[in-house]
């Protein structure tokens, strides 16, 4: 009887028990753990780790570009943006010069390919900037040359103020070493000679372009050599007066001869018609002289008026040196009528007719007047002749020269 009652106790225990744990509530699942490994509900991927540069995230998200995060060997760069205009691409790569997208305060132009001869100069070579001279890369059908620098003296031209070019003569620029000068014209005439023709160097007499432009005095005429027998004298002039015949020492001076007593010439303001009396060089020296310069023909006005400069012994008695003779004819020539010489009493009251002594100023000119009335309107010729008799032995002696004779152009004037 007490063992049944002990195994009624003990069933009856029992079943309280599992009553109670049957009506007990259900214990929570275990929270999910992003990084322990286990990809679970919610969860992209689970490497077990919290790098952020490999393919999981530490977030458990699987690494994309544009996230912000650089992804080890497959991202160069990752700026969390979609711009293409920045320095990393909405590709994760980063922007250069040649991939075709203007990058933002860096490139002004992208087409997209590697070549340096367009108008955007592109690639690991290229400058992402128009093309422009002076940025060391040569443009194809523009540009001859582009060395890369700014210099104009050089024979490529570049920079904001260069061509791109290869200097040539005539293109307004002047070569360092090679050009004095460069007007950026194609004319030889003036105080540059450029162009294909020209010489880039300060026009001079004897370079064989004859000056009629810009500074300093103008040539008639220039042979490139120093002959003062042929047509076009040394000083590059011509040697006489279109339509005149002359012999001796006739011709255009650019100033008066030496003589013993004054060795060192000294130019007239500009050239002039003369004789130096046939003065033999080197001076002093001297020669006999019996010449003449006859003119073409002219309308013989009123009077003859011109401007004379001499240094010799006049010609007047009583000292018969250095005669001068100034004669006219109505015929052509066939016959002269003197209007002075100097040798002849009564024709001889002209400046040129006296005696002039060394010391005389090139400025100082002597102003002539020689009526003709009674022949006025006829056509007529002049004829100077001067006579040195001796061989100069004044040594003093320096020539005659004529200016300002009306209706008389010599060539270096016209």
């Amino acid at each position: 009887m007490g063992r049944s009652r002990l195994h009624w106790i003990t069933a009856c225990s029992c079943a309280a028990a599992a009553c109670s744990l049957a009506n007990a509530p259900a214990e929570p699942d275990p929270p999910i753990a992003c990084g322990d490994g286990v990809v679970e509900a919610n969860e992209a991927c689970d490497d077990g780790n919290d790098n952020d540069s490999d393919a999981c995230l530490s977030t458990c998200v699987i690494a994309s570009c544009g996230d912000g995060l650089v992804q080890d060997d497959a991202e160069a760069c990752d700026d969390g943006n979609d711009s293409d205009s920045d320095a990393c691409l909405s590709t994760c790569v980063f922007a250069g010069c040649g991939d075709g997208l203007v990058q933002d305060d860096v490139e002004t132009c992208d087409d997209g390919n590697d070549a340096t001869n367009d108008n955007c100069p592109s690639g690991p070579l290229g400058t992402c900037h128009p093309a422009s001279c002076g940025d060391g890369l040569v443009q194809d059908d523009v540009e001859a040359c582009d060395d890369g620098n700014d210099a104009t003296n050089d024979n490529c031209p570049s920079g904001p103020l260069g061509t791109c070019q290869l200097a040539v003569c005539g293109d307004g620029l002047v070569f360092e070493g090679v050009e004095a000068c460069d007007d950026g014209n194609d004319a030889t005439d003036d105080n540059c000679p450029s162009g294909t023709l020209g010489t880039y160097q300060l026009a001079i007499c004897g370079d064989g372009f004859v000056k009629q432009l810009g500074p300093g005095p103008k040539e008639a005429c220039d042979d490139s050599n120093a002959s003062d027998v042929d047509l076009c004298a040394s000083i590059c002039q011509c040697s006489f007066i279109q339509g005149w015949k002359v012999n001796g020492g006739w011709g255009i001076y650019a100033g008066p001869a030496p003589s013993a007593a004054e060795p060192m010439a000294t130019p007239f303001p500009a050239p002039v018609f003369g004789t130096d009396g046939n003065r033999s060089k080197p001076y002093p020296g001297g020669e006999l002289e019996q010449s003449e310069a006859i003119t073409g023909d002219f309308v013989v006005g009123l009077a003859l008026s011109f401007e004379s400069w001499h240094v010799d012994e006049g010609g007047s008695p009583p000292s018969p040196y250095d005669t001068k003779a100034i004669e006219l004819s109505t015929d052509g020539g066939q016959s002269w009528m003197k209007l002075a010489d100097c040798s002849t009493v009564g024709l001889d009251k002209f400046a040129f007719c006296q005696v002039v002594g060394a010391g005389r100023a090139v400025t100082a000119w002597d102003k002539v007047t020689i009526g003709t009335s009674n022949f006025v309107g006829t056509l007529g010729k002049l004829r100077f002749s001067y006579n040195t008799v001796d061989m100069g032995g004044g040594g003093f002696e320096r020539g005659w020269y004529l200016r300002a004779l009306p209706g008389f152009t010599p060539c270096f004037m016209q």
